[in-house]
C-alpha cells in the first residue's frame, strides 16, 4: 500500500459519461482552435488591406506633389472647390431670371 494506489471500481455508466465528456472536449477544444486561425486570418487581410490603402494614398500624394513641382496639371485647392460649386448652384440662366422676375 506504501506505493500503490488502490483504484476504485467505476460504474460502466460512469465509465460512458467520462468517455463521452472527453469526446466533446475534444470537439469543442477543436471548433476553438478553428475560430481562433480564422480570427488570425481576417486580421491579417485587414493588415494588408490598410498597408495597401496607405501605400495608394502616399502615391497619390507623392504623384500630387510632383505635379505640383512640374506644374503638368492644376489640382484645385478646397477652398476654390467650393467657390465653383457655389458659382454653379448660383448660376441661372437668363430666361428662368426673367420668368421669375415677371412673375412676381
Amino acid at each position: 500500500m506504501d506505493g500503490e494506489e488502490v483504484k476504485v471500481p467505476m460504474s460502466e455508466s460512469m465509465l460512458k459519461k467520462q468517455k463521452r465528456n472527453e469526446e466533446w472536449a475534444l470537439v469543442k477544444k477543436e471548433k476553438q482552435l478553428a475560430l481562433k486561425k480564422e480570427l488570425i486570418f481576417n486580421r491579417a487581410k485587414q493588415y494588408v488591406k490598410q498597408h495597401d490603402e496607405s501605400k495608394r494614398s502616399l502615391l497619390g500624394l507623392s504623384v500630387k506633389l510632383d505635379s505640383r513641382k512640374v506644374k503638368n496639371f492644376q489640382i484645385p485647392e478646397p477652398w476654390r472647390r467650393n467657390l465653383e460649386t457655389c458659382k454653379r448652384a448660383l448660376a441661372v440662366s437668363a430666361k428662368l431670371k426673367k420668368q421669375n422676375t415677371t412673375d412676381k
